[in-house]
């Protein structure tokens, strides 16, 4: 599934993350505008376990984490 997300992403197809825990899905953004999508700041952990930092909008049942940082899982 790695490539296909990184074809997808370099396409401009929007990245999305699952929380393993809940299995909440959540539509990304980059903190420092919303108006842009975070793909250029995950395309290396793609497929990863990752830990984000940032902050996060729900609206109507959808949520969007505004992503600041992004680091690989310990």
């Amino acid at each position: 599934h790695k490539e296909c997300a990184t074809n997808c992403a370099k396409g401009g197809i929007p990245l999305w993350i699952l929380e393993d825990k809940t299995g909440t899905i959540y539509s990304l953004g980059q903190s420092k505008t919303a108006m842009k999508g975070a793909n250029e700041m995950l395309m290396e952990y793609i497929a990863e376990r990752v830990t984000v930092t940032g902050r996060m909008v729900e609206k109507g049942g959808v949520k969007l984490l505004l992503i600041s940082k992004v680091a690989k899982a310990k």
